[in-house]
């Protein structure tokens, strides 16, 4: 709650922590609050009212379900439309990879991003904890390309624009499948976007530089 409540005017929140306890187990409101505080548990629901989106990692147990606090939107009804869990991507296997918890229960609300041998510009590193920030940047560049857009509306187009894997539609392991940040940003009928005062403005294409744009890149599950 410290942490939330000390950042009143972020849009997007990156985490990567939990209980020890599997998404199933986790079954109310007041449940979490003795888990986490009611601090934090209302710090939620303040940001989401805010138009806030999180971002969670699934976890790293090689689990069939996600860790609990990946399940949030089930006990936290207003957080619904502004949470993304996250589970990782072996690019080289071109599965879920060996230590990543499966999306489960939180499938609906889940994607799956790259997360094995990412270059952090300094280190290579695996694990839930880089597949999240990947998502967590592809948001933050679709906010630049469609300022207007509301979170549930963010996180829709996130999940719509997702490449299928796994069995068709929404799975227990992939969620919605594979980020596709080209397909999210892709301008869909006229290229225009309304302004004030009744301007309009052609839409300009969203651009991601550096180690995110590499990693989204490099993925090619189709």
């Amino acid at each position: 709650g410290k942490v939330i409540a000390q950042a009143n005017d972020a849009d997007i929140f990156n985490a990567s922590w939990s209980v020890s306890m599997r998404a199933t187990a986790l079954k109310s409101r007041q449940q979490l609050e003795r888990l986490t505080g009611e601090t934090f548990v209302n710090e939620l629901s303040n940001a989401a009212e805010r138009d806030a989106i999180f971002v969670w990692a699934a976890g790293n147990d090689s689990n069939s379900q996600s860790s609990a606090l990946s399940a949030l939107p089930s006990v936290i009804p207003e957080l619904q439309g502004h949470f993304v869990n996250v589970v990782a991507w072996d690019s080289e296997k071109k599965s879920l990879s060996d230590y990543s918890n499966a999306c489960g229960i939180t499938k609906s609300w889940c994607i799956t991003a790259p997360g094995t041998n990412i270059s952090t510009g300094e280190s290579i590193a695996s694990g839930t904890s880089f597949a999240t920030p990947i998502v967590s940047a592809a948001i933050a560049v679709i906010k630049e390309a469609f300022p207007y857009m509301k979170a549930t509306e963010i996180t829709n187009l996130l999940f719509e624009t997702a490449r299928d894997l796994g069995s068709p539609g929404i799975d227990e392991i992939y969620g919605h499948g594979m980020l596709d940040l080209e397909r999210a940003t892709r301008p869909v009928g006229a290229p225009l976007i309304p302004l004030d005062n009744g301007i309009v403005q052609e839409l300009q294409p969203a651009r991601v530089s550096g180690t995110i744009a590499h990693n989204i890149k490099k993925v090619s599950p189709k």
